[in-house]
């Protein structure tokens, strides 16, 4: 790599924060994975920035920044449509003060409708959709080879096997781990990505289709025990944030049995999950481990599943909830539903059903 005086320049990889720090949680595992992408694979310098930590005075930022640089490139994430404003806001300040770092932007926004981010005047020299670990190492070769980098949308890709992947690399967080239980109330990490349902309000299948890949159950497990030994786990909710967590069966109690053997257990887990395919045993494994889970339940009208597409058959997609419920009260699972009113197709009286 390229070198300014005795330090490299880096690749800035920013977080933007949230609106409304309430109820964060710690840890930007799709940052962290990007990061140890590019150093592993090209040997880069990976810095991580979380405005959401940040001191909010512009000053203090750039001090902030002129800390952790040179730079080499600066990515920042935009999640969904919220935060598209103050994305394009941070990527104008980071112009402002760097304007001959390139600024790339991803996440599920962009990946849905990029044009948003790459309009004229835009900050952003490119935007990268998808998952984004291949692309961002296109763009940091490039750059390294000293070429400019080209004003455009980079071609949507996902990662097949994501034992692929280079371990999480927690270390990337060391500026704010010590401080981590005063940041977020849950600590967050990526076991799979996609989601093989269609849901019509989803904007999952926008950044990775509508595969279901995970890491395989003995990678899974690895990669909580490696985040054990990072911070003591019985102090934190660990928020399992997969899009759909276990959607094989298999897959899910062999995590689960790996969980309980490993002796992994948080003061809680929590996760996203459905019903469809839950039996008793997967209830009794999921209380035993600790798991609280969040089901979308979405509506109890079969005429509003029909149109959010929840199941082919909105009936058997009830009855497993209320099986659910039954088998949670039996094992001593926690577990919530998400309900949407007001769905497109809503009427009274789909809401009073």
């Amino acid at each position: 790599m390229v070198t300014v005086g005795t330090v490299s320049p880096a690749v800035l990889l920013v977080s933007p924060g949230v609106i409304r720090p309430t109820d964060v949680d710690f840890g930007l595992p799709h940052l962290v994975s990007l990061g140890g992408y590019l150093k592993e694979r090209l040997g880069a310098r990976v810095e991580i920035l979380d405005l959401g930590y940040e001191g909010s005075d512009p000053g203090e930022l750039t001090r902030s920044l002129a800390e952790l640089g040179p730079f080499l490139l600066i990515g920042i994430s935009c999640y969904s449509s919220f935060d598209v404003l103050r994305v394009i806001s941070v990527g104008r300040f980071l112009k402002t003060l760097y304007p001959r770092v390139p600024l790339v932007v991803g996440g599920y926004h962009p990946s849905a409708l990029p044009m948003d981010l790459l309009f004229d005047g835009s900050p952003f020299n490119a935007v990268i959709p998808g998952e984004g670990e291949a692309a961002l190492a296109e763009v940091v070769t490039t750059l390294l080879g000293g070429s400019q980098l080209e004003r455009r949308v980079y071609a949507k890709e996902v990662v097949g096997d994501l034992d692929s992947l280079p371990e999480y690399h927690w270390e990337l967080l060391d500026r704010y781990w010590t401080r981590a239980h005063d940041l977020g109330r849950k600590l967050q990490i990526y076991l799979s990505r996609g989601c093989p349902y269609r849901c019509t309000f989803c904007m999952e299948r926008a950044k990775s289709g509508y595969g279901w890949r995970a890491f395989s159950p003995a990678r899974a497990v690895g990669e909580l025990a490696r985040l054990a030994k990072k911070t003591n786990l019985s102090r934190w909710i660990v928020n399992i944030a997969d899009p759909l967590f276990g959607h094989h069966r298999l897959w899910r109690r062999e995590v689960l049995e790996g969980i309980l053997k490993a002796g992994l257990v948080p003061r809680q887990f929590w996760t996203l999950t459905r019903t469809d395919d839950l039996d008793e045993e997967d209830v009794r494994l999921l209380a035993a481990a600790r798991f609280s889970i969040g089901i979308g339940l979405e509506s109890g009208s079969m005429a509003m599943l029909e149109i959010m597409h929840k199941g082919n058959q909105p009936g058997r997609y009830l009855a497993a909830v209320e099986r659910l419920a039954v088998a949670s009260r039996k094992h001593g699972l926690n577990w919530a539903a998400n309900v949407i009113v007001g769905h497109p197709g809503e009427t009274m009286a789909t809401l009073d059903e």
